[in-house]
């Protein structure tokens, strides 16, 4: 009746299998759906393992995953082409963005 909140990696897993199989043309748009009420970032590390093997095949969901902490300093967040829409905080921040490319150069100048 009430739909569940996906607030942990396996009911993300479960909701976007639910996506795919609704709009499976729409990937990336079903992994932004489906992690949409996800906050707790080692939730985002377990989902993310399992987005790369989502069979089992390799047996390294359960291994302890690195995550940097260092970045370059130019960023989607900074960078003048991109427009952040929406932020979504955890270990791995998710950041949504609109490209709106600010660039002149391809403008024709006549001679």
């Amino acid at each position: 009746m009430y739909p569940e909140i996906a607030d942990n990696a396996e009911k993300c897993a479960a909701q976007f299998l639910k996506l795919m199989k609704e709009r499976p043309g729409y990937w990336a748009e079903n992994v932004n759906d489906s992690i949409m009420d996800l906050k707790d970032g080692d939730e985002q590390i377990k989902f993310l393992a399992w987005m790369a093997d989502p069979q089992g095949k390799t047996n390294n969901r359960t291994r302890d995953i690195p995550v940097r902490t260092e970045f370059s300093t130019e960023t989607f967040e900074n960078h003048q082409d991109y427009t952040v829409t929406k932020k979504i905080p955890g270990k791995l921040p998710v950041i949504r963005v609109t490209y709106t490319p600010n660039n002149q150069d391809d403008e024709k100048v006549p001679a």
